[in-house]
């Protein structure tokens, strides 16, 4: 198609290489509805699909999250109560999920079958346009919240709900609230300054009316972002879209501006947070120190900013931290560029710390910053930081769904009105990044960004150990206030409503409603086994396999060194040298240095505990694993880098605690964020 031409109510707006990814991105919009359309074109069989709706909260009651759990429970062409669990069982999809976002909400889906693509593509599009949301309360009832008379004496009433309970957990998690709190005081006059996701207390106040009233205002296609990713039929999907969905729409002329905030000075905001009975006070306090940045469209300095933290913060020896770590502040120094927002800004996180060390902490951290960006910083580490970021865009490592990834790097600039696809255009900025960095770029971004105090916050995250039996009070009270309300007509009603629910929720899906569903046949299925050539040669004692694929002039060597014989609690410490190895000093290098060789040419350099089970015996035999991802011309370079870690590395036992100390804090935390991963690791 050409630019102006119209096909099936589309009309092509723009086209656009981007070269270093092999995509051609064409832009589309639907004049009658509105919708607007993104397609990367390129011979991925792994298709991907995404529908977004920018969705702007107006307080903190959860609407949005509880909308985005509640209209993938049934819609109109599929009534069933979990029609995304039943797909799960007959589907080869790659990735299916839905996230909500401070200010959008995705519906992604990918699979490499084209007919499993599109009934995934059809559920979700029956399931934002029209759920049975407006038939089936019960919904909203199980997905937002609900309130429950005590049924035992003794017993209190309580308040419930999926999304109520699941945010009861993300309150918990500092780090959540570490975060949602910085963006709420960066933001105050914005949609930022709510929780999208819903905070517990506010939860209640949401009614079913307006529940409905912002699916009506907000999942309407003049407020949508269509993505497609990989080889399609382009026409034959505009002509679906149409027909099947977007037809049947008007254009409303609604928009939905996020206003820019103002500097808003120089803040310091305290917040508590819950501990356990046995977790200590001292040294367990948080401060984050949030800056703005720049627009979201400047994508060079959001970029670039990016490459600077990395370089300053990513070892304990690199410049920034090192200087906050030398200074006895806390165990953990982190700095990181929030984006994905209308105006990102930067994060820099002090962890295992205490209250009274947060003016010292500003201090350290402005004078470290400004004598960086007075003496300069190493070129060495500016760019290992651009080869590492320049590996991963050649590499186009995404996952099992790459066009989803994709998909949510548009929306950092379309969801703005910006042009999505400058969005994918690192590797043009990395270019450009490299030649601005011998006239003193980086360093001007600190000046720029980092010593400007016009529009930051200090947040100082105090632990507390009654904040959550304070929590529970509340909670109980609310649940306790509520059945005080109701008279005795208001009961009879609402005891109805909870009989309904639980009818809901206990009756199964009628064969009839199981049998809209779509689903593969066998012979949707592809009937051939790809395969890989693999050629076995011994080197000395070793066996090696070479498997030879297109990987985009990348090697991948992985080294297996056998463990049979270690015990379990031997096995742990394998593990924690996995974790560490390859960030220790060595004979020839401090550990600044020889992590910047690393960056210098090569992807990845990991090693982990693996194994395997021949199939002739049922005894499994661990393995130590050294994985390296490299250009291919660069494969000596690699294997003297893994040698020298292997074996040279200097086991200085200051740097071996600070980074145990660091490894700890980080599973520590991920215990509390990703309690049901570990549920799963458990029951493995």
């Amino acid at each position: 198609m050409k630019i102006g031409e119209q096909k099936h109510g589309f009309v092509l707006m723009d086209k656009q290489e981007v070269e270093s990814m092999g995509l051609i991105a064409h832009r589309f919009l639907h004049t009658k509805s509105g919708a607007e359309l993104l397609w990367l074109e390129n011979q991925d069989e792994n298709r991907a699909f995404s529908i977004s709706f920018k969705t702007l909260p107006e307080n903190s009651t959860g609407v949005i999250h509880i909308l985005e759990h509640s209209v993938l429970c049934g819609s109109k062409k599929y009534p069933l109560r979990e029609p995304f669990v039943d797909l799960l069982k007959g589907s080869m999809q790659t990735f299916l999920n839905a996230m909500t976002f401070p200010d959008k909400t995705m519906y992604p889906v990918a699979s490499t079958n084209e007919k499993d693509f599109m009934n995934l593509v059809d559920v979700y599009l029956s399931s934002v346009f029209e759920p049975l949301i407006y038939e089936k309360e019960e919904i909203f009832m199980q997905e937002g919240w609900h309130w429950e008379p005590a049924t035992k004496e003794g017993e209190l009433p309580r308040i419930t709900g999926v999304v109520y309970n699941e945010m009861k957990g993300s309150y918990s998690s500092p780090d959540s609230c570490m975060h949602r709190e910085l963006i709420s005081q960066m933001f105050p006059d914005t949609p930022y300054r709510y929780s999208s996701g819903g905070n517990p207390p506010y939860i209640p106040d949401l009614t079913y009316e307006d529940f409905l009233e912002n699916h009506r205002r907000f999942y309407h296609p003049d407020n949508s972002y269509l993505f497609l990713y990989g080889k399609l039929d382009i026409e034959q999907m505009l002509a679906y879209l149409s027909q099947a969905y977007l037809d049947r729409y008007e254009k409303r002329g609604i928009a939905f501006d996020i206003p820019v905030q103002a500097p808003i000075g120089d803040l310091t905001v305290s917040q508590e947070f819950e501990i356990s009975a046995e977790d200590p006070i001292q040294g367990n306090t948080m401060i984050g120190r949030a800056t703005a940045l720049c627009s979201f469209d400047n994508t060079k300095d959001i970029l670039g900013m990016r490459i600077l933290l990395d370089a300053l913060t990513s070892t304990n020896t690199a410049p920034l931290k090192s200087a906050i770590l030398e200074a006895g502040l806390g165990d953990n120094f982190l700095a990181w560029v929030d984006d994905g927002l209308h105006q990102p800004f930067v994060t820099f996180l002090l962890k295992k710390t205490d209250a009274e060390k947060q003016e010292q902490f500003i201090s350290v951290l402005y004078n470290a910053l400004n004598t960086i960006s007075k003496e300069g910083i190493e070129r060495d580490l500016l760019e290992g930081q651009l080869n590492s970021l320049e590996f991963s865009l050649r590499e186009m490592d995404l996952g099992s769904a790459p066009g989803v990834m994709l998909a949510m790097m548009t929306m950092d600039t379309w969801l703005y009105g910006g042009d999505p696809v400058n969005a994918l255009r690192q590797a043009e900025l990395i270019r450009v990044l490299r030649q601005e960095m011998a006239e003193g770029y980086f360093e001007n971004l600190i000046c720029k960004y980092l010593l400007d105090k016009s529009h930051a916050v200090t947040l100082v995250m105090t632990p507390s150990k009654t904040l959550g039996d304070e929590r529970l009070k509340v909670e109980q009270a609310r649940a306790v206030a509520y059945g005080n309300g109701l008279d005795e007509e208001a009961l009879k009603n609402h005891t109805v409503k909870l009989e309904r629910l639980a009818e809901y929720q206990a009756t199964e899906d009628s064969p009839e409603a199981r049998a809209t569903l779509p689903h593969l046949e066998r012979g949707d299925m592809r009937r051939d086994i790809i395969t890989t050539d693999v050629t076995i040669k011994p080197v000395g004692d070793i066996v090696t396999r070479e498997y030879v694929l297109p990987t985009n002039g990348i090697g991948y060597l992985s080294l297996y060194f056998g463990c049979d014989g270690y015990s379990d609690e031997d096995a742990q410490y394998l593990s924690l040298l996995g974790q560490l190895l390859f960030d220790l000093p060595t004979k020839k290098h401090t550990s600044l240095a020889y992590r910047n060789l690393q960056l210098l040419k090569l992807g990845n350099l990991t090693a982990d505990l693996d194994g395997y089970m021949p199939t002739s015996e049922k005894t499994y035999h661990p393995m130590f694993r050294v994985s390296c991802s490299f250009f291919e011309e660069h494969l000596e370079y690699a294997l003297a880098i893994i040698q020298e870690g292997l074996f040279e590395t200097v086991f200085q036992l200051d740097e071996l605690k600070q980074n145990i100390r660091q490894e700890y804090m980080s599973m520590e935390m991920s215990m509390v964020n990703r309690g049901h991963t570990y549920a799963s690791y458990r029951a493995a």
